[in-house]
């Protein structure tokens, strides 16, 4: 019983993908493992395979791709990303997922790029993460940045950083001395006749 139709299908495909991916020459024209042949296979052979065929995918992961699609050396390709049978030099149909992958982080990449170029951190231009967060955030940025405009003296929001303050556009250079300022001068503090002159009574 505890074996479910679901997990029977997932080993299924499993298999399928293994049995499908290992050929016994470069032109790829004989598979390593027939089915049948591979039903047989011992538990050291498949443990084998997989083992392989994991760290194969490891190199084209999404975090890899990502990570390449921003690096300076690619991104003199992408003016060529809109016409994919130029850029890969095959239709689209024989692509395969990784190389669409690619051509969808390249995509959004270049439009994070080249709408907010200005506003981009340097500390975030190359960590394609903070980049699509920065990007997905722009919306609420923007409103943020319209609701302290309606309040001339709002000048802050509590709980941010000056890097997060940097980043919606509202650092302010400081503007007079502080109290803390004036009590220095003062030898420390301020007394009751300094503060009413400060506010102008």
């Amino acid at each position: 019983m505890s074996n479910s139709a679901d997990k029977y299908a997932l080993n299924r495909a499993n298999d399928f993908y293994i049995v499908n991916s290992f050929y016994k020459d470069k032109e790829l024209g004989e598979k390593l493992y027939t089915e049948k042949e591979f039903e047989y296979a011992s538990t050291a052979e498949v443990s084998k395979l997989v083992q392989t065929y994991n760290e194969f995918h490891q190199t084209f992961s999404e975090t890899n791709i990502k990570n390449l699609a921003i690096q300076d050396f690619y991104k003199s390709y992408y003016s060529f990303i809109d016409n994919l049978s130029d850029f890969f030099g095959k239709p689209v149909v024989n692509l395969t997922n990784y190389q669409l992958n690619l051509t969808l982080y390249t995509k959004i990449f270049k439009n994070i790029l080249d709408q907010y170029s200005e506003d981009i951190p340097d500390r975030i231009k190359n960590d394609p993460d903070a980049l699509l967060d920065f990007a997905n955030s722009s919306e609420s940025r923007e409103k943020i940045k319209q609701e302290l405009g309606k309040d001339s003296g709002a000048s802050t929001i509590v709980g941010a950083t000056k890097e997060d303050m940097d980043e919606l556009g509202l650092s302010q250079p400081k503007q007079g001395k502080t109290l803390e300022d004036l009590a220095k001068e003062k030898g420390g503090s301020l007394s009751m006749k300094d503060l009413m002159n400060l506010s102008g009574v």
